[in-house]
């Protein structure tokens, strides 16, 4: 199996995997959206890549089923999950993503959807977001509202049956704040809280993403200090 990124790999590289050949060699495609410094937000921009890469180079060569799967019941067989999620089907975890009707091809419907077309997310059988309607409908007793853009929703973070899925969506943008306001503060009691009461006295050194960065490597140990934490606001969809 591999994961295709196409929007990360046409940004840094102008050109992406030959997902033609390995289709061809019976390899199994899945599609991700790689990191986010250069992939897309989601898998629904992910598609709109894939699709438009499909239909300007591969010459549509792979259908709306073909790149579907790739975001769905792919990645599950990828992982052995096949029977487990990645499909709607009797017996499964029952993940849903509703969205409204833009076309009559439930392939082409998926790719061409974007944020505000999705209507309702389940997860587990769970409701998690949607419009205020269908998330009544589901019978979500926890349902908050949220706001994305101009657009009005419900999200559901708190399932009693769910050890702990606890945290109420103003106690989430809460936290945020508080590690917007102070990273290493935030930091510190958290350490605290999972059992670290010494941590404050410890040096806090930045781990290094690649193993050419590694100060066994360059000899340089990296600290953080209070004044070099930035964390931005989050970014709208």
């Amino acid at each position: 199996s591999i994961v295709w990124s196409p929007f990360s790999n046409l940004w840094l590289y102008r050109d992406t995997t030959d997902v033609l050949a390995a289709k061809a060699a019976g390899v199994r495609i899945c599609l991700g959206a790689d990191w986010a410094p250069s992939g897309s937000k989601n898998l629904l921009g992910e598609l709109k890549v894939a699709d438009l890469w499909n239909r300007t180079e591969l010459h549509g060569q792979l259908s709306g089923e073909d790149i579907c799967e790739m975001a769905t019941r792919n990645p599950a067989d990828a992982i052995n999950w096949g029977d487990k999620i990645g499909r709607l089907k009797k017996g499964l975890h029952g993940d849903v993503l509703v969205t409204t009707d833009r076309v009559t091809d439930p392939y082409r419907n998926l790719i061409e959807s974007v944020e505000r077309d999705v209507l309702l997310v389940a997860i587990n059988g769970q409701p998690f977001y949607g419009t205020t309607k269908l998330m009544k409908a589901t019978g979500a007793d926890h349902a908050e509202p949220i706001k994305v853009g101009r657009l009005r929703r419900a999200i559901q973070l708190i399932y009693p049956d769910v050890p702990e899925a606890d945290m109420s969506w103003q106690a989430v943008l809460k936290d945020l704040a508080d590690a917007i306001a102070d990273p290493l503060g935030r930091y510190f009691e958290l350490e605290k809280q999972h059992g670290n009461p010494e941590n404050e006295k410890k040096p806090l050194w930045l781990m290094a993403d690649k193993p050419w960065d590694d100060p066994k490597t360059t000899g340089d140990e990296v600290k953080i200090l209070p004044q070099d934490v930035r964390i931005p606001p989050l970014d709208s969809l």
